[in-house]
């Protein structure tokens, strides 16, 4: 796992009232038909194999959140997760690699979050805090992001 900068962002769609910014991930300049949501990459980073993690945020000065995406280059995206919390906003500071499979990162009131990344999903229960997280309501995940002690996805 390492950070790469090949990845780069075409923005699609401006963000509006209801939905972020819709952008196409491109790779070495060159479309993949993957679209995610944020317009700013904060970081992208090499997994193994075809597999990236995206970090995007959409510049919204009072109401920041983070996407974070694992996608695949054959598969498009097999996981996402976001945070956030209505009228909080933060800075996302760059990721730390702790080991092949899992890195820490600061985002939402200084808060250092953890996490991990399985080569095959995992059964996990998606739970969302006072909504600071919230992740699509799949049993099976890829990710799982602890914050302190707590597991919250």
């Amino acid at each position: 796992m390492h950070t790469v900068n090949t990845i780069e962002l075409k923005l699609i769609q401006e963000a509006s009232d209801s939905k972020g910014s819709l952008c196409e991930v491109q790779l070495n300049q060159k479309n993949t038909e993957i679209f995610i949501r944020g317009k700013v990459l904060e970081q992208a980073i090499w997994v193994r194999e075809n597999r990236y993690l995206i970090f995007t945020t959409d510049e919204v000065v009072f109401e920041e959140s983070l996407n974070i995406y694992l996608i695949d280059l054959q598969k498009g995206v097999l996981d996402k997760l976001w945070i956030g919390q209505p009228y909080n906003t933060d800075t996302f500071n760059g990721v730390q690699i702790i080991n092949d499979d899992s890195l820490s990162f600061n985002f939402l009131y200084l808060k250092d979050w953890k996490l991990t990344i399985y080569d095959e999903p995992k059964l996990r229960l998606s739970i969302y805090s006072w909504l600071v997280l919230f992740n699509s309501w799949r049993g099976y995940r890829y990710l799982t992001l602890r914050s302190v002690d707590e597991t919250i996805g």
